[in-house]
């Protein structure tokens, strides 16, 4: 079975600029039909879906494109290390998120009830300072990248 790339868009949930776009980067390349337009089968909406998980994942395009590529070729010990390494890498980086979103929600979760009160706040003044400078540290190590425009 066959598919357009409307239809694919559709489909995947992409815009067809962007199924163009990864068809250009090596993502995804489709066949073509006689009259130059590209025909998507089951392994490309295979590939794409996975692509597009590994987008919404964090993954950059280039490192999207290394594992796609290992799609085409023979399992090998050197295809499972590249996919391996990246997958690792960015589940680390993942996790890294994850423990700084985890300490700016008990900072938000705190802060609230410790600003009803002066007393309230000089009794948890350490504790607040604590959770502020973890944040902030983990601002400064890069974890997170800074808000646009800042």
């Amino acid at each position: 079975m066959s598919f357009t790339t409307k239809e694919i868009s559709r489909r995947i949930g992409v815009s067809t600029a962007t199924l163009r776009y990864y068809d250009r980067y090596g993502i995804c390349r489709p066949s073509r039909r006689d009259n130059g337009y590209r025909n998507y089968d089951e392994n490309d909406i295979r590939v794409l879906k996975y692509a597009v998980a590994l987008r919404h994942a964090g993954f950059r395009l280039e490192e999207i494109k290394r594992i796609t590529d290992l799609f085409g070729q023979k399992p090998s010990k050197d295809c499972g290390m590249v996919a391996h390494t990246l997958v690792t890498q960015r589940v680390a980086e993942l996790q890294d998120l994850i423990d700084y979103y985890e300490k700016a929600i008990d900072l938000l979760k705190i802060s609230p009830p410790l600003m009803s009160s002066l007393e309230s706040y000089l009794d948890h003044r350490d504790e607040l300072d604590s959770l502020i400078d973890s944040v902030f540290d983990d601002i400064q190590s890069g974890v997170l990248a800074a808000p646009e425009g800042d």
